[in-house]
């Protein structure tokens, strides 16, 4: 099984299997009579023996393209140097990389903008390095990647802020640059216990997010009973660098990732129906035209499973020389958010 982000992933996909195919064929019908024929016209011992230099001429290969890899320091890994999560975070052993707390940075935007990003002692972005939450107060939390953190946007402007404003609650920004589906669960999970009482819990949902959680840049999540359990990035299997090049080269993915995406979100909606809170997944249509090409993800991801997720065409616009929305398509999609939990909200 396998799955696709968009039409060139999918016809990637394709294209392998119907290769897979014919080699299939072309080893059934070309290769195995001949095999056949070979082995039948030699004594066993010396077919063994043959079949016994090929496997470790086979062995031999493999280890011979590993320990080149390596030497060439192939496959590169993923260039963060001058990403923000760089400019205003640092490396954590639990997700990878955190924002560097009580520290308030003014990062240079396109169109001579600069933006400062406060961050308070809790590693969270906020209005000021010394805007600490009330843990016993109503809160709303955000969990999710730079769209949720607000790049490119003064705190005020970001759709978090946006939410708390018009319904009067107290915000909790958990989002990161660069996260994939598995970090912003375990923020969550481990920021969740420490509010007495959550009113709702905003998740994002892009679907590159996806694939950053096989990324090499952190360390990979499974859910064991409901309990994240991580695997280190100096595994066995994430050193390899035939593993590796396999992963970068290969241009679609198995279901795993998307079944553990699936797993993420549903154990979000337990945590928060266990708390009392209200769980909103927000899906923001800024690529996928309409209707949305990736459609059958959000139905596979959320509806099947119950989740209340918000299909939001927000007439996506982006800052300047950037992707991400700018300051109106962010207040447009801080209004449907709002929308939905006053709906959510309002049900006992």
């Amino acid at each position: 099984m396998y799955f696709a982000n968009d039409a060139r992933q999918l016809l990637a996909a394709r294209s392998w299997r119907i290769g897979g195919a014919l080699v299939g064929l072309l080893l059934l019908f070309f290769v195995r009579p001949r095999v056949g024929r070979w082995a039948g016209s030699h004594p066993p011992a010396e077919s063994l023996a043959a079949c016994g230099r090929m496997a470790v001429a086979l062995a031999l290969a493999v280890v011979a393209s590993e320990v080149g890899l390596r030497v060439l320091h192939l496959p590169h890994p993923k260039d963060k140097s001058k990403t923000i999560e760089v400019a205003i975070g640092e490396p954590s052993d639990r997700y990878g990389w955190l924002f560097t707390a009580s520290k308030a940075t003014i990062l240079d935007h396109a169109g001579g903008r600069k933006v400062e990003y406060a961050i308070n002692a809790e590693h969270d972005r906020a209005p000021s390095v010394d805007s600490l939450p009330d843990h016993a107060k109503p809160t709303l939390l955000f969990v999710g990647e730079s769209l949720t953190a607000g790049h490119g946007l003064p705190w005020d402007q970001t759709y978090p802020a946006l939410v708390g404003d018009a319904l009067g609650l107290q915000v909790v920004n958990l989002g990161v640059h660069g996260y994939g589906f598995d970090q912003q669960f375990l923020r969550l999970f481990d920021a969740l216990p420490t509010f007495q009482h959550p009113v709702a819990i905003v998740t994002m949902y892009l679907p590159f997010m996806t694939d950053r959680m096989a990324e090499e840049t952190h360390p990979h999540l499974e859910l064991v009973d409901h309990e994240p359990v991580l695997e280190p990035v100096d595994g066995f299997w994430r050193r390899s660098a035939l593993v590796r090049a396999w992963w970068m080269l290969r241009p679609y993915r198995s279901d795993d990732p998307l079944q553990l995406a699936a797993k993420i979100f549903r154990e979000t909606g337990r945590l928060a129906q266990q708390r009392g809170a209200k769980a909103i997944f927000l899906a923001p249509n800024q690529f996928f035209g309409s209707p949305r090409r990736d459609q059958f993800l959000l139905d596979e991801l959320f509806t099947r499973q119950g989740l209340t997720v918000i299909d939001a065409d927000f007439d996506y616009h982006p800052l300047q020389d950037d992707v991400h929305p700018d300051a109106p398509s962010t207040r447009r999609l801080a209004d449907l958010v709002i929308a939905s939990l006053r709906t959510e909200l309002a049900q006992p």
